[in-house]
């Protein structure tokens, strides 16, 4: 359970940011070993009580797994640096994650692969019954799920999808995971100016991070056209983002879209500085060559490259309209 760094209150978990991308609308999926999906499975918590939101990976980007872990934590003002092996934990699981609260049980991410998965369910499916107990609420799924765990037994999750109920019936997998043993963000604690002044840097520095993996993520392969969106998956993506948060107020949504506005501008300046033709990254390398060659290089060369950049740039922006037209249809 995530506990509100600002009033210590339990935080709403897993409602969906939906980025579907970096600077130009890059969805990026790490692979299947790891069992995850998207990037844009970045999730927003958000506290009930006081409004503070916060955005979270759950272990997406770097899962854990049974080699050692080296941890550092700041006790009574020192610094301490421990190594440990998570907790290896085997249970049978159907591959989702979902709304917590007294909100509908909205399902945020289905597993690729998962027992619902291959059931037919999908994100923004509403579970309203489990074997015929009626499901009312995140909280209440959750205690249900508690108190009658999974086995090998076929499990019937009834969802509302768009107005119609679907019957989906799965067998639970058995599968190892690992735990890290530890909750955080637990403290209750006022901050400072400088403080968040400090963690906003911080914040923006997890952003630029999280791009840069990305990118490598898109350069090795590991993601396909279909994973790739423009400006119409983004618009998408601010429309659940507003969808997902609306329900707990207009602050509540207000904060969502500011957390999600940070992301993209952080995502549009590092897509930015890119070295190629037509971005601010490419004239940094003309400028570049000009200081190495002690002379100004050809305007209408650097015109030409710059216009073939541009060129491919529309071009690809085409592509990415279409994918996502063709997305939503």
């Amino acid at each position: 359970m995530r506990k509100c760094e600002k009033c210590g209150a339990s935080m709403k978990l897993d409602l969906r940011l939906k980025v579907n991308g970096g600077g130009y609308g890059m969805v990026v999926r790490v692979d299947e070993k790891q069992k995850a999906t998207t990037i844009d499975d970045v999730r927003v918590a958000v506290c009930p009580e006081c409004g503070y939101t916060e955005m979270y990976l759950e272990d997406f980007v770097n899962p854990l797994g049974s080699d050692s872990v080296k941890l550092t934590f700041i006790r009574n003002g020192k610094k301490h640096k421990i190594s440990y092996k998570p907790e290896e934990v085997k249970k049978y699981m159907v591959g989702m994650s979902y709304n917590a609260g007294d909100t509908e049980a909205t399902i945020g991410n289905v597993t690729a692969g998962s027992a619902m998965d291959e059931a037919g369910a999908q994100p923004g499916d509403v579970v309203v019954a489990v074997d015929g107990t009626e499901i009312k609420s995140g909280d209440e799924l959750q205690k249900y799920i508690e108190e009658n765990p999974f086995g090998d037994n076929t499990v019937t999750i009834t969802v509302n999808r768009n107005g119609k109920t679907k019957e989906l019936e799965m067998t639970p997998q058995y599968q190892t995971v690992y735990s890290k043993g530890f909750d955080y963000n637990l403290a209750r604690k006022r901050m400072t100016f400088g403080r968040t002044l400090k963690y906003s840097f911080v914040e923006v520095k997890y952003q630029i991070n999280t791009v840069l993996k990305s990118l490598k993520m898109l350069v090795t392969g590991k993601v396909s056209a279909n994973e790739v969106s423009g400006p119409v998956g983004i618009v998408s993506a601010i429309g659940d983002t507003y969808e997902a948060s609306k329900s707990e107020g207009a602050y509540m949504a207000l904060l969502s879209l500011i957390n999600m506005a940070i992301m993209l501008s952080a995502n549009l300046g590092v897509m930015n500085l890119l070295p190629l033709p037509a971005l601010d990254g490419g004239r940094i390398v003309f400028c570049i060559i000009e200081v190495i060659k002690g002379k100004p290089v050809s305007r209408d060369k650097e015109g030409m490259v710059h216009f073939i950049g541009f060129a491919l740039l529309m071009v690809l922006m085409v592509f990415l309209i279409f994918n996502d037209v063709r997305k939503l249809l």
